[in-house]
């Protein structure tokens, strides 16, 4: 991490499967760029995500899922 520069967040949204690929924003020059995803990374990942997605199913119905929003509390 650059000094000054706030941390790079991954969203999955951001992540491409099919080809391969991650988009960040706001890297070096605030600039967005895409850069490989690594062959191993790919089903770690999957399996990562599909945790979160079965754990955020879960809280939804329980009536419990919730989001983190750091920046929207300075605009109320």
């Amino acid at each position: 991490m650059v000094r000054g520069q706030p941390p790079i967040r991954l969203r999955v949204k951001d992540i491409d499967f099919d080809n391969g690929l991650i988009e960040i924003h706001g890297a070096k020059g605030n600039k967005s760029r895409l850069v490989p995803l690594p062959a191993e990374l790919v089903e770690p990942l999957r399996r990562y995500v599909e945790s979160r997605r079965s754990l955020h199913e879960h809280d939804l119905a329980n009536g419990t899922a919730s989001v983190w929003l750091p920046h929207a509390r300075h605009r109320k």
